[in-house]
């Protein structure tokens, strides 16, 4: 990829069960119709630099946790900067981005 498609969004993926951070679940972030990345949380997180503008999609892989709801914040502040569909979350990165904030708030069955 050349210098001139790598964006500076940060996307920073949190698992939490009520107040407390969630070790080792895995957490997907992919750009439509391109890369795919996948890791685990340390310290209930997961970073994910230098995104290019586009549509992205983030999902959680299946742990021994449900997942209770997803919330989302983008900065700048944005209205709605989110879709959550079921499991997954659907958001736009623009330009103008610097970072997307994704909570997966999870609870034990």
């Amino acid at each position: 990829m050349s210098a001139s498609h790598v964006g500076t969004t940060t996307i920073n993926l949190r698992a939490w069960e009520g107040t407390t951070p969630v070790d080792g679940v895995v957490v997907c972030v992919e750009r439509r119709g391109h890369s795919l990345t996948c890791g685990a949380t340390e310290d209930g997180e997961l970073w994910v630099d230098s995104l290019p503008h586009g549509p992205y999609r983030a999902w959680i892989e299946p742990a021994p946790y449900d997942l209770a709801s997803i919330t989302c914040t983008a900065f700048p502040g944005v209205d709605h900067p989110c879709r959550v569909r079921g499991s997954e979350v659907q958001f736009q990165v623009r330009k103008d981005m610097i970072a997307v904030n994704i909570n997966f708030n999870l609870e034990t069955p």
